[in-house]
């Protein structure tokens, strides 16, 4: 597996030279809130950690990332959920600001999914067509 570590490096923006096969990137503790439009170049992604960034939704190219399989926005400022590929089997989305998920259903290969630390009093109602899920974190949330 390609492996490249980001993380602490006081990235804004994502450096240029970042080879186009790589399958593990970790650009978590930065200061990112965007990515490039042509990210969706790297599908050969299957592990992304953004954790500890500035982002406050998850960008709409990583909706087209084919084989990500485990997506991490850990410590953000996210509000909405949206844009997660169909291929996703890890998403860590703990320690954000999300109030209200209004839809997981099309994530059929999901078998974690870590929510802890919103703003949560619901989880969507097509949670059910996710078959496969192992284990769901969904401690510190407002519900009832």
């Amino acid at each position: 597996m390609k492996y490249l570590d980001l993380r602490n490096k006081n990235l804004t923006s994502l450096p240029n030279n970042i080879d186009l096969d790589v399958e593990y990137l970790d650009l978590s503790f930065n200061s990112l809130s965007v990515l490039p439009n042509n990210f969706e170049c790297y599908q050969n992604l299957k592990i992304l950690f953004l954790s500890n960034n500035n982002f406050i939704e998850i960008p709409k190219i990583i909706s087209k990332m084919k084989n990500l399989f485990m997506l991490s926005f850990r410590n953000n400022k996210i509000v909405k959920v949206d844009n997660i590929p169909q291929s996703v089997g890890w998403l860590i989305l703990t320690n954000n600001m999300i109030n209200k998920i209004v839809s997981l259903g099309h994530l059929l290969n999901l078998r974690k999914l870590m929510l802890s630390g919103n703003m949560l009093n619901s989880l969507p109602f097509d949670i059910v067509k996710c078959q496969k899920i192992e284990l769901i974190r969904l401690s510190n949330n407002q519900f009832n």
